[in-house]
């Protein structure tokens, strides 16, 4: 909200009623030298600075000066300088200031000087707005501004909607509601309800609430990494480098529901950033369970930076890259897209990388390509025989492997066994005119429709929605789909059944199981780990676990209903 202003007259006012009293406390009873008893060799000392007036519109100018005096009586001499804008007598006491034509808030400095030492001070003027009472305060004009160092950043983010915040208000004539403008704006921090009232009142630092500075309409860079007054040149105070879920959640009601997300205990899921990068020795476990991991294998920017010790948890920023936008191919800023390596080990196809692509008559997960970089099995093939020869403490593939089910790969496959790929879940797959064209966001991230066009929910608990089944399936009412995860889950009890275990998974040590034994059970951990139980690719699922089991038990063939379901497609 706007808060009342002075008039520049009752400034200049204000201001001669302090250099008056500056004066008579410099030269009351103790004369022109100031206080007795002081040390001889003294520096000068500053009573007041001051603009009159603080505030101009532009081309105007302003009056500064300083009130000094040295305590010894020694002459002084003053130094004016500003980064910007012009001063008429820089070693004056008094001196015209016309600063840059620019909205926002220009600093100017002043050193007193004697024979023993000198003194500075600062005083602010505002062009077209006021100097708050806060610090750091707000400034806008990215162009201007951010661009000097930033300006493929800058580029980028006037490309997106955050660029165009406040012009969608005016189109929906909403440019003067309170409600709106606190997420439209940058610098609001007056928490506003609906019907207009402030329930918790900002602080005065010159944000769109507090003065209407046309610089800071839209989100700007200052709406996410901080305020950069009121002299951005000097880089002090540090602005944010990397901002977390809360930042966005200020606006976007999704990080609530992100946080009850396994994205949203990435780091403790892992066991801890001192855990996996010392005591597991694993520092690639940083690119997906950190925020700056995945942020400097994914954007170019970051590629010579180092994680830092204490990392951010994955959030927004990890995964929505908002300085660009690609509105035809992804509206969602989404970083990561590109293809990414799949190994699938076993006698018939030795040393394989299956990498798809669209020559290869694979067309990618679309928006899920980005979740694939992450959920996906991290094994080669040296590592899956290494385990089938040679047993393991930790067995099967890396867990969330649901990249490589999804394409039906990426498991130890045993010689001589045929195994199902194909998914109605593929997006290179079409069931009349339907497709999974974005693959895990159409299930995993379902879209709600909102009460208002551009307010639609986008669920991102990443939990899967039934609704969201009901697009292609009309009567599910759950995701054991015609019984098919029961199959699967009873399946996995058999298997587990066949093979030494210890009551909840199978052993895979060298000492306690044969190869043959490893070979299929390979085939449960990465079912298990996979964990949809055959939602994802039903017949990869139930090749990799009838075949294990046929192996088992040789001369036993599959019962007919088991091949039968097997051999769909």
């Amino acid at each position: 909200m706007n808060r009342k202003r002075l008039h520049p007259a009752t400034f200049i006012l204000l201001s001669l009623v302090v250099i008056v009293l500056a004066f008579v406390g410099c030269e009351g009873d103790q004369g022109p030298a100031g206080p007795s008893g002081l040390n001889p060799d003294s520096p000068p000392i500053i009573t007041a600075i001051v603009a009159a007036p603080d505030s101009v519109g532009t081309g105007e100018s302003t009056v500064l000066f300083v009130s000094a005096y040295d305590p010894n009586g020694d002459p002084m001499t003053y130094q004016w300088t500003a980064a910007s804008g012009t001063l008429s007598s820089p070693t004056a006491a008094v001196t015209n200031y016309t600063p840059p034509s620019g909205i926002g808030l220009y600093e100017i400095s002043v050193t007193v000087t004697d024979n023993d030492g000198s003194v500075s001070g600062i005083v602010r003027v505002g062009v077209n707005t006021y100097v708050p009472s806060v610090t750091p305060s707000f400034l806008g004009d990215n162009a201007n501004r951010c661009s000097h160092c930033h300006q493929a950043k800058v580029e980028g983010w006037e490309s997106t909607h955050h660029a165009e915040a406040y012009a969608s208000l005016v189109a929906s004539g909403a440019e003067n509601n309170p409600y709106c403008l606190q997420c439209h704006t940058t610098g609001w921090d007056d928490i506003v309800a609906f019907d207009g009232t402030v329930i918790t009142p900002g602080v005065d630092n010159a944000g769109y609430d507090d003065f209407p500075n046309v610089n800071l309409r839209n989100v700007t860079c200052e709406a996410c990494h901080g305020p950069m007054g009121p002299d951005f040149s000097s880089h002090e105070p540090d602005i944010e480098l990397v901002v977390t879920g809360e930042t966005c959640n200020r606006c976007h009601s999704q990080y609530e529901e992100y946080e009850t997300s396994g994205h949203g205990q990435a780091i403790e899921v892992a066991g801890g950033i001192e855990e996996f990068n010392t005591e597991f020795n694993r520092s690639s476990c940083n690119f997906c369970h950190i925020s700056e991991g995945f942020i400097k294998k994914w954007d170019p920017d970051w590629a010579d930076r180092a994680v830092p010790a204490e990392g951010y948890q994955v959030s927004c920023a990890t995964c929505h890259d908002v300085h660009s936008l690609d509105e035809e191919n992804n509206p969602a800023y989404l970083r990561g897209l590109d293809a990414f390596p799949i190994v699938y080990a076993g006698p018939d196809h030795p040393d394989t990388l299956w990498i798809p692509d669209e020559e290869q008559g694979y067309l990618s997960f679309g928006k899920g390509q980005q979740c694939a970089q992450c959920h996906h099995a991290r094994r080669n093939e040296a590592n899956i025989i290494g385990q089938i020869n040679n047993g393991s403490a930790h067995p099967g593939p890396h867990g969330s492997c649901q990249a490589d089910m999804a394409i039906g790969r990426g498991s130890y496959e045993i010689a001589g066994y045929t195994y199902n790929r194909e998914s109605v879940h593929q997006p290179d797959v079409e069931i009349g005119e339907a497709s999974l064209e974005n693959m895990c966001v159409t299930c995993h991230v379902h879209t709600i429709p909102g009460d208002t066009p551009g307010h639609d929910y986008h669920g991102h608990s990443f939990a899967p929605q039934v609704q969201a089944c009901n697009q292609c399936h009309a009567t599910p009412n759950d995701f054991d789909y015609r019984g098919r995860r029961t199959e699967i889950q009873n399946l996995m009890n058999q298997l587990l059944s066949m093979l030494p275990n210890d009551g909840t998974e199978p052993l895979f040590t060298a000492t306690e199981t044969t190869r043959e034994q490893r070979e299929a059970a390979y085939a449960w951990f990465f079912v298990n780990n996979e964990g949809s139980m055959g939602v994802h690719n039903y017949t990869y699922a139930l090749s990799l676990l009838n075949n294990a089991i046929d192996y088992l038990t040789p001369g036993q063939p599959l019962l007919q209903e088991q091949r039968r379901m097997a051999s769909r497609k």
